[in-house]
This record gives structure tokens, C-alpha cells and sequence, in this order.
């Protein structure tokens, strides 16, 4: 899917003055996965949309608060004052090329569970490292502990890391089964395209999924397995018909 080629500027700055503006927004809005650069209050055209990732958690407020600054740590990033993120109920942190923002919205549903969103952006040229950032951080929120990078998915056929090709552009697919459920992301080589998230359902050797990349790009697939689960070919569309074909998707071990 060619939605636009890398920039190789590198994001410049990272204080928390910079970023306060865009903590602000993110902090005090209902977010969904792919917020435009320009719909952030202080955000110039050049920042790229932020990806996020959205959880149902059951935390406390407090607690979930202390999970987010422990899962900014353990990405290594540099944190924001809390003082210059509005709400009080978001963390912020900062590296070089990438920030980030983890928010925690307690709910009063019976079920008492938190609403929570890691997200993360990128400079031109980073957004690969920010979806990264962005998994990273939504797995630690999960769990409260780092994922392990080593650690590779034995769920189904599915699973696991492809060498992925869309109409000639080279890149990787991570993917995780659950029995038909199979979640992932995709990124390009050399940070040429858009990386982005798949969440499908999978029956047999036959993967139907929804596609969204970080500038708010979105479709769907499908991919079929071959007989030996070493490839797979399928296609691509911008629409939610499974069967259209706009581009191919194809895949090797």
C-alpha cells in the first residue's frame, strides 16, 4: 500500500514544552487508533499521527498511573512533568525520534475496569520505532511487565514473523494467533511506507482481516495460506469488501 515515501529529517527536540501541547489534546479527548497531526492543537502538518493502542483494563486510576510511568521507564524514554500534561490522567515521555503518552480514564461500569490508551508518534522518517513504542507499551499495560522480545507467538498457523511484499514494497508482518483471532503489525523496509496494524479472524489457511495504517489510512485483506504454512498470497483493498482487490499481499517464512 503506497500511502508515501520516508523522510530522512530526524525529529528534532524532544523536551517536554514541545510535546506539552500535543499531551494536552490526547489527554483530555475520547482517542481512537489514528489522530491526524492536524487535529492536535500545536502540532505542525510535518508531525506524524499518533498510533494508538486502546485497552480495557481492571485497574484502579492510581494504579494503572503507576503502570504507565513504569512502562514509559522500561522503553527507556525520558518523562514529561506530569504538571505539563492537563487532566492528571496521562504519563508522557520523550526519546530522540519518538514520544509518547499512555492515558487512563476510569469508567463507572459495573465491571469497574479503566480505559487505556498507549499511544505514540514519531518524527518524519521514525513512525516504524513509534508503532513499535506503541505495542511495546500497550503489552507492558497489560501485563505489567516488558514483553519479551525473544518470545515468539506458537498460536496457530498464522503465527509468527513473514517477509511480507505489497506491489513490489519489501517489509516484515508480525503476527499473533489465538484460536481464530490473529492481531499483528506491519512495517516497511527502510521506513519507505506507512507501517500500520492488522486484526482479523482466521479460518483454516484463510485470513480475513481489517488493515489501519498511523496516517489514518484503513482497509481490508485477505491472505491463504499455502498447504506447508511456509507462504502465503493474498490481496489488499481501501474498502471493507474482503474480496476486493486493489494490490497484493503476499508472504514467505
Amino acid at each position: 500500500m503506497a500511502m508515501g515515501k520516508r523522510s530522512d529529517t530526524p525529529a528534532r527536540g524532544s523536551s517536554a514544552l514541545r510535546f506539552g501541547a500535543v499531551f494536552v489534546a490526547v489527554a483530555a479527548s475520547t482517542l481512537v487508533p489514528a489522530l491526524k497531526a492536524d487535529d492536535l492543537p500545536g502540532v505542525t502538518a510535518t508531525t506524524p499521527s499518533l498510533t494508538g493502542i486502546p485497552l480495557w483494563l481492571p485497574l484502579r486510576q492510581a494504579d494503572c498511573m503507576e503502570r504507565a510511568r513504569r512502562a514509559l521507564v522500561a522503553a527507556k524514554l525520558t518523562l514529561h512533568d506530569p504538571a505539563t500534561i492537563d487532566g492528571g490522567g496521562a504519563r508522557g515521555g520523550a526519546n530522540e525520534h519518538v514520544f509518547a503518552i499512555i492515558t487512563c480514564v476510569r469508567t463507572t461500569d459495573a465491571d469497574d475496569k479503566t480505559f487505556v490508551l498507549a499511544s505514540a508518534a514519531g518524527g518524519p522518517g521514525w513512525q516504524n520505532d513509534a508503532v513499535k513504542m506503541a505495542w511495546f507499551l500497550g503489552d507492558f499495560m497489560k501485563t505489567g511487565k516488558a514483553p519479551d522480545p525473544a518470545a515468539e507467538p506458537h498460536g496457530g498457523p498464522f503465527d509468527g514473523t513473514w517477509r511480507m511484499e505489497t506491489d513490489g514494497w519489501k517489509g516484515s508482518l508480525r503476527l499473533a494467533q489465538a484460536d481464530g483471532r490473529v492481531t499483528g503489525s506491519y512495517e516497511y523496509d527502510g521506513g519507505a511506507q506507512y507501517p500500520g496494524t492488522v486484526d482479523g479472524i482466521a479460518d483454516g489457511h484463510r485470513l480475513r482481516f481489517r488493515w489501519k495504517g498511523i496516517n489514518g489510512s484503513k482497509g481490508s485483506g485477505t491472505l491463504v495460506l499455502s498447504d506447508d504454512g511456509t507462504r502465503f498470497e493474498g490481496w489488499w483493498s481501501r474498502s471493507d469488501d474482503f474480496d476486493k482487490h486493489q494490490g497484493t499481499w503476499n508472504g514467505t517464512r
